[in-house]
């Protein structure tokens, strides 16, 4: 074997080796359609970048390229997604390192493609990588945030997450024009990424202006929000939590990092293990970004 894997952007053709190495790294599936879905599909600009060595792919550095509203402007942001090496050469350090390879010609060509700036939630050795090699900054530890949501007389399903259209598409369309941070909430995007997902089914919850998405696993996320009357948020939140309730689920979580604010406190706070960590390419945002910049789990959970 060679102490040196050849780097360079991915193909359709690198699907099952990914597929491959996610299942080495995580110890969890990511069959081929994710891979698909989520780095090929017409609905979202991607970049990757792949590290190959004797026919195997043994490194992976990817992103999706999104529209970021920060107050008045649009940035072009970059959020880092499926960082991971094999284990098999991550002893190797210096111009041999496998990741710092990937990430080199990974911000090379979002620079070119004139990316802003580069946002994500890395793991620890990731992230304390990042931060020693390639000039990754924290922007916040975030906390998972159980909501004091009081069930109320309103049962409002949470319903798989379907195509979006009629009124529920003008709502999100309405939302997007107004939305004043975080990455643009437009149906198109909404739809690629909660609707066609190839593997997880999440959830939607509708009442009136307001629209709420779900992911209900062991326990129910609270991933994305919109509305136009505060009070038509809050009965939303209480309708759909009656509804879990009477499922079983104990609490619903969320984090809020600045942004649109929701109508409801938190219970209890505990830190998530992971943090929020940016990176200037095109621009130096950083400061506006930590104090006015929105992510929500949905953000974290395209990761």
């Amino acid at each position: 074997m060679t102490d040196s894997a050849r780097v360079r952007p991915a193909v359709p053709e690198d699907i099952p080796g990914l597929a491959a190495l996610f299942q080495t790294v995580f110890h969890a599936p990511a069959p081929p359609p994710f891979w698909q879905w989520k780095y090929h599909s017409p609905a979202v600009k991607a970049l990757a970048i792949v590290a190959e060595e004797e026919g195997r792919i043994v490194g992976h550095y990817g992103g999706l390229l999104l529209p970021y509203r920060l107050g008045r402007r649009q940035y072009l942001a970059l959020q880092a997604t499926d960082l991971m090496t094999h284990p098999s050469v991550r002893h190797r350090v210096g111009r041999h390192s496998v990741l710092l390879n990937c990430a080199g010609l990974f911000f090379d060509l979002a620079r070119q493609a004139g990316a802003d700036f580069a946002y994500g939630f890395p793991g620890r050795s990731s992230r304390l990588l990042g931060e020693k090699y390639l000039d990754y900054r924290p922007l916040q530890a975030l906390e998972v945030e159980a909501l004091a949501v009081e069930p109320g007389p309103l049962r409002l399903p949470a319903e798989p997450f379907s195509v979006l259209e009629g009124e529920s598409e003008v709502l999100l369309a309405r939302h997007a024009e107004r939305q004043r941070t975080g990455v643009l909430r437009a149906p198109a995007y909404l739809r690629w990424r909660y609707a066609e997902h190839p593997s997880v089914t999440y959830h939607q919850a509708r009442h009136r202006s307001a629209f709420l998405v779900f992911r209900l696993d062991g326990e129910a996320w609270l991933l994305d929000w919109a509305w136009e009357k505060e009070r038509d948020l809050e009965e939303a939140l209480r309708g759909v939590f009656a509804s879990l309730e009477g499922l079983g689920y104990q609490g619903l979580y969320a984090w809020r990092v600045n942004g649109d604010p929701l109508p409801v406190k938190s219970a209890r706070q505990k830190p998530a293990g992971f943090h929020l960590e940016y990176k200037p390419i095109n621009s130096d945002i950083q400061e506006e970004l930590a104090a006015k910049g929105w992510f929500t789990p949905g953000d974290y959970d395209a990761a």
